[in-house]
């Protein structure tokens, strides 16, 4: 179980492009093939040499879909999200696999899930303001990209993970960041 950072994601532009965000934003989440619970103790690589072949179904639909944002590749949902899985699977069905969905997540959103306890708490023409949980810190890489497909808005997101005690803030505008702050958290003590 991993510490959960506490995320607020301001986003702030012409109105056309906010609204283009929410839209996008709102989508389905991440799924991967897990090829777990099949019945098929003898011929179990026949099963799973037909299920790689498929896209696992849709995922439930998040107000701040990071797979929508950023998709995950469909050559790596077909396989599993854990690394070691996805290249036992592929050494199965003949496909080479580096890494898993694990991985992929980490590298293009900075974090390896998407958000989680999604809010969106402020919503006005120009503005939105979301509110949301990542696991173990702010998903940074995801807004490096999101930010260069939405040029004209300006993101700004905080963020506190208590459990590793640190916060900060990091600001994209133009496509690009702009500014990135982090400082520690000071334990409270008890009385």
């Amino acid at each position: 179980m991993p510490n959960w950072c506490d995320d607020t994601l301001r986003v702030a532009g012409p109105e056309d492009e906010v609204q283009r965000f929410k839209r996008k934003a709102n989508g389905p989440i991440q799924t991967y093939n897990d090829f777990f619970g099949g019945d098929w103790v003898v011929h179990d690589d026949i099963r799973i040499k037909a299920q790689v072949k498929l896209l696992p179904d849709v995922g439930e639909i998040s107000k701040l879909s990071f797979h929508a944002l950023v998709p995950v590749p469909e050559d790596y949902r077909r396989f599993p999200y854990d690394s070691n899985r996805a290249r036992e699977v592929g050494e199965l069905v003949g496909e080479e696999r580096k890494c898993g969905g694990y991985e992929w997540e980490s590298a293009n959103w900075g974090v390896k899930w998407g958000a989680s306890d999604v809010d969106l708490l402020d919503e006005e023409s120009e503005y939105l303001c979301y509110k949301f949980m990542t696991p173990w810190g702010p998903p940074v890489e995801l807004l490096n990209n999101v930010s260069q497909e939405f040029p004209k808005l300006e993101f700004t997101l905080e963020y506190s993970e208590s459990g590793m005690g640190f916060a900060g803030q990091v600001v994209w505008y133009d496509g690009e960041m702009q500014s990135e702050e982090e400082w520690t958290i000071e334990e409270e003590e008890e009385e």
